[in-house]
């Protein structure tokens, strides 16, 4: 099955994510559905990253994203 995203409404909308997938925004504005994965990273070490980035000068120029391994 093949999943579309549009900015106006469609004939056939879906009420919610299929099962074990979610939407996700990339920074040049595409957005795909994505199946979960486990994450290797824990999310307090996300955290962590995340809180050093708002304290830097130029924290504001990047996005924490971790996939994967």
């Amino acid at each position: 099955m093949r999943y579309f995203f549009s900015k106006s409404a469609a004939q056939i909308t879906l009420e919610g994510n299929p099962a074990s997938h979610h939407i996700e925004e990339s920074v040049n504005g595409v957005v795909s559905l994505v199946k979960d994965r486990k994450q290797i990273i824990q999310p307090e070490e996300i955290q962590v990253i995340e809180t050093a980035l708002r304290n830097h000068a130029k924290g504001n120029n990047y996005r924490v994203s971790a996939k994967g391994k």
